[in-house]
């Protein structure tokens, strides 16, 4: 009997750790895909911080085949990736339990992030995958992969929140905020850091945001908090330009994040800094900083919107549409 982590990021790598550590998993294997990039380097600064035991990794590439059982458990957070997908459906074949946990605030969404339409309420798109998956199951050569999987293929789910749209009340939950505390509490020589983190969120190259109007509304937001002469950290997204942290750089009074920091999940740091006010789009470390912590954190997404409305105004109010009630249902205050 095995427990099977699937992971590509950085904070799916975190989550399962917390997952492993506080479940006493002591038979876990990790499955890395790569098609967001390779993190192994930050998976490694995070073992560093957090210690614990090391997945067992195995690499994941479209067609590998992995020896799953009915004993074995597959830890899932994707269900609209199509790694995800094909490993899900391998697992479901050998009638595997397949567990959910959180990647970001995805999860508490009905939705895909990039197609909306991919949802389990469109009858189309559910039929449409529910043929795929048959005619895959009975050897049909040729046929895709489905465009996701239904929130209903989990058999148990793992996270900060219980309010996941769609769960039937009778699927176990397991919360994960105690094993997020815990990190803060085996950290006291930690926490000596105050002030503010604005965390970047990759507006530009999921192009949400014109590049001009993204550094012009940082340059603007970043001046507004050093004003106060507090300390302004800053942490750029992975996906950003250089070009915004350059523009950061050049600011005085703000600063990057420890070095220690700088590449891993900042949910670590929130959990070893109580004293930082964070501000950020809609990142789930402000859902995780007021919601299990209940430190003060701000989303400045709203400012965006009014000082540059018309730039991307559709696509990125449509995703801000989708998390706000999620982040205000956190504890999160919105920055005007």
């Amino acid at each position: 009997m095995s427990d099977y982590f699937v992971y590509n990021g950085p904070l799916q790598y975190f989550l399962c750790k917390l997952i492993a550590d506080e479940r006493g998993l002591h038979n876990a294997v990790g499955i890395q895909y790569t098609d967001c990039g390779d993190f192994a380097s930050v998976f490694s600064e995070i073992d560093a911080l957090l210690g614990g035991r090391k997945f067992d990794s195995l690499r994941f590439s479209s067609g590998s085949r992995f020896d799953f059982s009915p004993e074995d458990s597959v830890f899932l957070s994707n269900r609209f990736n199509p790694s995800e997908v094909e490993i899900y459906l391998a697992a479901k074949r050998r009638s595997s339990r397949i567990c959910g946990f959180e990647d970001g605030l995805a999860l508490y969404l009905p939705h895909s992030f990039k197609h909306p339409s991919w949802n389990d309420g469109n009858k189309y798109i559910v039929a449409k995958n529910i043929t795929k998956t048959f005619l895959r199951k009975v050897g049909v050569s040729g046929v895709g992969l489905p465009s996701y999987f239904p929130l209903s293929g989990f058999d148990a789910f793992y996270s900060m929140f219980e309010n996941i749209p769609g769960k039937e009340v009778s699927i176990p939950w397991y919360d994960l905020k105690p094993a997020l505390r815990a990190i803060r509490d085996r950290s006291p020589e930690r926490g000596e850091l105050s002030g503010s983190l604005i965390l970047s969120q990759s507006l530009v190259t999921d192009g949400l945001a014109a590049e001009a109007t993204y550094l012009k509304f940082l340059k603007s937001l970043v001046h507004r908090l050093t004003s106060s002469g507090e300390t302004v950290y800053f942490k750029p997204h992975p996906r950003d330009p250089v070009s915004v942290q350059e523009l950061v750089n050049s600011i005085p009074g703000c600063r990057p994040l420890p070095e220690e920091f700088k590449r891993v999940p900042v949910e670590i740091f929130v959990a070893m800094n109580p004293e930082v006010e964070l501000y950020g789009f809609w990142s789930s470390a402000l859902a995780y900083s007021s919601g299990v912590f209940q430190q003060r954190s701000y989303s400045f997404a709203q400012v965006f919107f009014d000082s540059f409305d018309g730039d991307g105004d559709v696509a990125v109010r449509a995703v801000w549409d989708s998390v706000r009630p999620i982040l205000e249902g956190c504890g999160v205050q919105l920055m005007r």
